[in-house]
């Protein structure tokens, strides 16, 4: 195989950035294409100190396993399903996960001099990778909405076990929550909220347990009136669960993680993994209502997007950064979240290589999906 050159081949260049995202506390900034095909990824903050370590050394040239190696588990079992999932209706979801992340490139802020990793997506529901980054995406709002309410709560609402099928069972609680919202004593108290779904499964008596979480923003309520309220509503369920909210950043987090995958399908057999592939398909997952309508659950366009300038890729950065100046200045920069000088750039920035230099370890991916690349303009 042909060794790694120094600086990226064009497509990577003409990759552009036709529409950014927010930036997040997470170092995150989403792209997106003509065709919702490229997100940039969050900094790994765990790497603070990456050149003096051990760990350094072993980073993969592939962003994809960079990015895979915290969901190992998860990532087969997704794959896995999206297999048995194609050979079942011909589709071709396993190939658009499996390329997920395969092309990354860094960019650098014009003003700030602050580094991203930008990668291309595949927003397949149950790709492990897109759910961090939409759940990082999603947590950093929540926060920032709990902050500026008066007194928040975390607020849990189950069911009782059936034997109903999921997807029945779903629709009723969806219904039954929103009847629940527009009881007189609850609209008096509760003036908005963020709701996040979440299915876990009870293997000894073979029975779904479809639940949901919610961060209010509400008065004092009583436990007592809260369960009274849901079993009147429900007929059936009583079990409710309500608190304060003391940190803000781990409630967020708690319920954001819910935002693209209502469970982890590596906790589940075969079966049961095509059954919630089939249920959750075009499902919603998490809403807001009331106050809780300030709260974005979805990327915003970035007005400066046009402000970051395309370095050389994941891994032209990776396989030089010990003995190249410029590399090394630029994972160091993105590594510890701190700016990084043009002068230390400049060079590499103005370079490009003609079509020969293609035929590298970046590029081994089928003619049409490298053309639809170099395509976005």
């Amino acid at each position: 195989m042909p060794g790694v050159p120094t600086i990226a081949p064009p497509c990577f260049f003409r990759l552009p950035l036709s529409q950014c995202d927010k930036l997040t506390g997470r170092m995150e900034m989403q792209v997106t294409t003509t065709e919702n095909h490229v997100l940039t990824q969050d900094a790994d903050l765990s790497l603070v100190h990456p050149l003096e370590t051990s760990v350094d050394s072993q980073i993969p040239l592939s962003y994809q396993d960079y990015k895979a190696a915290a969901h190992v588990e998860e990532f087969k079992a997704a794959l896995d399903l999206y297999c048995r999932i194609d050979n079942a209706e011909g589709s071709h979801r396993a190939e658009q996960f499996l390329e997920c992340r395969q092309w990354a490139w860094f960019a650098r802020h014009e003003k700030t001099g602050m580094v991203k990793v930008i990668a291309n997506s595949c927003h397949l529901r149950w790709c492990p990778i897109c759910a961090e980054a939409k759940s990082g995406l999603i947590s950093g709002n929540v926060r920032e909405w709990l902050e500026i309410i008066r007194r928040p709560k975390f607020f849990t609402l189950t069911v009782a076990h059936s034997n109903e099928p999921l997807a029945v069972q779903i629709q009723k609680l969806y219904k039954q929550f929103r009847a629940f919202r527009n009881h007189k004593a609850i609209k008096k108290t509760i003036r908005g909220g963020v709701w996040f779904f979440q299915l876990t499964y009870r293997p000894k008596v073979k029975q779904w347990h479809p639940h949901l979480h919610c961060v209010l923003d509400s008065n004092y309520i009583s436990h007592r009136l809260l369960s009274t309220e849901w079993l009147a509503t429900t007929g059936n369920s009583f079990i409710v669960d309500i608190r304060a909210v003391k940190d803000t950043c781990k409630a967020a987090n708690d319920v954001a993680r819910y935002t693209s995958r209502p469970c982890s399908l590596s906790n589940f057999k075969n079966i049961d993994n095509t059954e919630i592939f089939s249920v959750f398909h075009g499902k919603r997952l998490c809403g807001s209502f009331g106050t809780g309508r300030r709260v974005l659950l979805r990327p915003k366009p970035q007005e400066d997007f046009k402000s970051w300038k395309r370095l050389p890729s994941w891994q032209v950065v990776i396989a030089n950064r010990h003995d190249n100046g410029p590399m090394q200045a630029i994972y160091k920069a993105w590594t510890l979240c701190r700016p990084v000088a043009l002068e230390a750039v400049k060079d590499i920035m103005a370079q490009r290589y003609d079509e020969n230099t293609v035929d590298t370890v970046f590029l081994t991916v089928n003619k049409t999906s490298q053309m639809s690349f170099e395509n976005f303009y």
